[in-house]
């Protein structure tokens, strides 16, 4: 196995729960506002980094260049929930 196959296989697989923001465009009544809730959401994928500030998922990892792709980073103050797959 290559150096670059072992560092990926140790990035583990998961699922975080998180919520996000919501927004609507054009004048509405101020009760819609009101009434509209964050949008609670999951993302599952490889588990790049996690610390204070963010958490950083991606879909792919390539076992010969290292790179990775379609990543999507949440802010800390949004994750619910971080749960291991494998």
């Amino acid at each position: 196995m290559k150096a670059t196959e072992k560092r990926q296989a140790k990035l583990p697989l998961v699922e975080v729960e998180w919520v996000d923001a919501c927004s609507k465009a054009g004048w509405r009544p101020r009760k819609e506002y009101i009434e509209q809730a964050i949008d609670p959401c999951r993302t599952a994928g490889y588990l790049v980094a996690s610390n204070r500030k963010q958490v950083v998922v991606v879909q792919s990892l390539s076992d010969t260049s290292g790179h990775v792709t379609d990543g999507i980073v949440i802010p800390r103050v949004s994750v619910k929930k971080i749960r291991r797959l494998t």
